[in-house]
């Protein structure tokens, strides 16, 4: 193999003298010399790292945030996420916008401050998830004859039809937290997520 880009010089200055079998020294020249060198020693670097620096058995444990409830808040809500596509995933639909359609479903005539407020959103983020479920034909907001002031929240028949196929799914989707906790264990568990959303959000800590 050629390497037109190394001088003679450099391609003799490689040579390397080995000694064989027979204790006669022979002489090799070429690259290949060199390389076989650096390789050799490289080898051997990496074993003294190797020993210096040995692979680590064992892993951080979760156990160094038993204390950090916002660390175990988010696995939990990084779990449901995940199960609630089981019910979403097909329709294309977020835990928000299912929240507001059963929120329809339950409560006809509802306007967008009270939505708003039921689901602890802004005003303006209630109002831009309703444009996309009004675009999408699933809900429709008309003048509330009571109030001309506001303007109240109708599911679309196509909207109703989607909602009861959501929550026959998300039922079924309960059902399998039921089997897990229990019953009795899952009311507790809702019990202290709805005292936990009461406290302080910001309390005086001096």
């Amino acid at each position: 193999m050629q390497y037109p880009w190394l001088s003679a010089n450099v391609l003799a200055r490689s040579a390397v003298r080995t000694s064989t079998d027979d204790g006669k020294v022979s002489e090799q020249k070429g690259i290949g010399a060199g390389l076989t060198r650096r390789t050799s020693k490289s080898a051997a670097t990496k074993r003294i790292a190797k020993k210096a620096h040995p692979a680590r058995e064992t892993e951080a444990s979760p156990k160094e945030f038993d204390s950090l409830i916002g660390y175990r808040l988010r696995r939990a809500y990084n779990v449901q996420v995940q199960r609630f596509a089981s019910v979403g995933r097909v329709f294309n639909i977020r835990p928000v916008q299912f929240a507001i359609l059963k929120l329809a479903y339950h409560n006809p005539q509802l306007n967008q401050t009270e939505i708003s407020k039921a689901l602890h959103k802004k005003r303006e983020n209630i109002v831009t998830l309703l444009d996309d479920l009004e675009g999408r034909g699933l809900v429709a907001r008309v003048q509330d004859p009571k109030d001309k002031r506001f303007r109240v929240l109708h599911l679309t028949p196509a909207g109703k039809r989607l909602t009861e196929k959501m929550l026959d799914r998300h039922a079924r989707l309960t059902r399998n937290l039921e089997a897990a906790f229990g019953a009795r264990r899952l009311d507790r568990f809702s019990e202290l997520l709805d005292a936990f959303c009461n406290l302080d959000p910001e309390p005086d800590l001096d």
